[in-house]
């Protein structure tokens, strides 16, 4: 506790300009020290045990009427505690994940954003704190690392087998530490964190990359089929709903709609609700993921489809789902069902903007995306969640 203390502090750092002392009380280490319920054995073995430590020289002890008032650090003796107790000096702790940290720092744009970070905790004589442990810093950096190279899905033991040979040891010991950065500095992040519940979030951004926690699946209705490399042929239809695994998307050679329209629901219970009506619907689930990605550019290479549609929230989350689909996919999809009109038809079931939710309609509108959707639900504070609207 002490020395914790001490090394936080100006004079460890070469800094002060006053005399700095470095002391606890005793019920800190003991909370029961001074109190009447106090068993006096343990009292007792605690005085020896401080007076044994005065004795080396390593603290001083203030006392008055025979009590134990203060325990101070001798900064001079910091380095015979360290050895005493088996605890490298901070500096040293300090240089060594300034090493790690460097060795990552230019791997990747996202690794040099996480990096300089924590190289700025260090120069202000602050632990790295993606980890909890030194010890896993490399660890977690190699995880981000292969995180962002991964070229295909993968289930997360699998992934944690191909790095460390233990399928358990990303989940138990990194997966916190390497979702929480990912979350903070990468690309899908934001979008993450403002729209996804605290407990997906994590599954949620693995997904990005293609790592799940179980195989992912892509929900379709409408009339066409799916060819596969070995022959095998998939008949789709718009009264039989269906779901394939990402996990065999490479292994499509072909996807046909009969129809001209692809619609995307963002979510479930309206993708249930939906009928076909000669359009081929799939279900978004919110920020699609790059198997869904990939399924609806293999999809648009083997037909003619000339209406791009997506339903989804009457919102700003909403509407940045749909344009992050737009940029993943390169494809034009066009909002559908949210506009003014369902607004003003569903008034009933308005919920009010958030404090997220006006910050980024506002900017919506500065920057021209959506503004008069946008503008309409500033002005009348109100958004509307489509999966509670009858169909």
């Amino acid at each position: 506790m002490l020395l914790d203390s001490f090394e936080k502090s100006a004079t460890y750092q070469g800094q002060n300009k006053v005399n700095q002392t470095f002391s606890c009380k005793p019920e800190e280490v003991f909370p029961a020290y001074h109190a009447d319920t106090a068993n006096i054995v343990e009292v007792e073995t605690f005085e020896r045990e401080v007076q044994e430590l005065a004795e080396s020289g390593m603290i001083r002890m203030i006392m008055q009427r025979g009590v134990i008032q203060k325990i101070a650090l001798i900064p001079a003796m910091a380095e015979e505690c360290r050895t005493w107790i088996g605890r490298e000096d901070r500096k040293a702790q300090l240089r060594r994940s300034e090493a790690v940290l460097m060795r990552y720092r230019d791997k990747s744009e996202l690794l040099h954003r996480i990096c300089e970070v924590q190289l700025e905790r260090l120069q202000n004589f602050k632990s790295q704190d993606i980890t909890n442990k030194d010890e896993l810093l490399e660890d977690a950096l190699r995880c981000i690392t292969a995180i962002e190279q991964n070229p295909s899905e993968l289930m997360e033991r699998e992934f944690s087998i191909s790095l460390f040979g233990d399928s358990k040891y990303f989940e138990k010991t990194l997966k916190n530490s390497v979702c929480t950065q990912l979350l903070k500095f990468s690309p899908y992040g934001e979008e993450i964190c403002h729209s996804i519940e605290p407990k997906q979030r994590n599954a949620a951004i693995l997904s990005c990359y293609q790592i799940e926690q179980n195989p992912s699946y892509i929900y379709m209705k409408g009339d066409g089929e799916i060819c596969f490399v070995d022959g095998t042929i998939m008949q789709l239809s718009a009264n039989y709903p269906v779901a394939i695994s990402s996990s065999v998307i490479p292994q499509i050679q072909k996807i046909i709609v009969k129809s001209g329209t692809v619609m995307t629901i963002e979510n479930l219970t309206t993708y249930h609700r939906m009928k076909a009506d000669g359009r081929f619907l799939v279900y978004l689930s919110g920020y699609h993921n790059t198997a869904k990605t990939r399924f609806l550019t293999r999809l648009a290479e083997g037909n003619t489809i000339a209406d791009w549609q997506h339903f989804g929230d009457i919102d700003p989350d909403g509407l940045a789902i749909l344009r992050n689909l737009i940029q993943k996919t390169g494809l034009p999809f066009q909002p559908v069902y949210m506009s003014t009109a369902e607004l003003l038809e569903n008034r009933n079931c308005w919920k009010p903007l958030t404090v997220h939710d006006k910050k980024k309609a506002e900017q919506f509108v500065k920057d021209g995306i959506y503004p008069e959707i946008m503008q309409f639900c500033l002005e009348h504070d109100c958004k509307l969640e489509q999966e509670i609207v009858s169909m």
